[in-house]
């Protein structure tokens, strides 16, 4: 599952998910998403900015990857009706424990 977040104060996002691409490292394919969920929010008394939540599930399991690259394709978002280029987001899985134990007494 990804999760990704778009923010304008002007509104006039348009996403068009089914185009987002995630890459392996592992054996270079390409995967589109298999399910798709969406949600708008408009602006409030604050913050003042339209926000598009757009979460993504993928076939792959993050256990089977090591490196991937999450790519928007030219057109796939949109602010106004004007094409807004993005770079990719690239990820390497990082094995770390950090344990921590606290109480609170109240």
């Amino acid at each position: 599952m990804l999760t990704v977040l778009f923010r304008t104060p002007q509104g006039g996002i348009v996403v068009t998910a089914d185009q987002f691409e995630l890459r392996s490292s592992n054996d270079g394919l390409s995967h589109k998403p298999v399910d798709i969920k969406t949600n708008l929010y408009t602006p409030d008394k604050s913050p003042p900015y339209y926000s598009r939540w757009v979460h993504l599930k993928f076939l792959p399991l993050s256990e089977q990857l090591d490196q991937i690259t999450f790519v928007f394709p030219q057109g796939s978002v949109l602010v106004n009706g004007h094409a807004v280029e993005l770079a990719p987001f690239r990820f390497r899985k990082v094995e770390r424990q950090d344990v921590y134990y606290a109480s609170i007494n109240c």
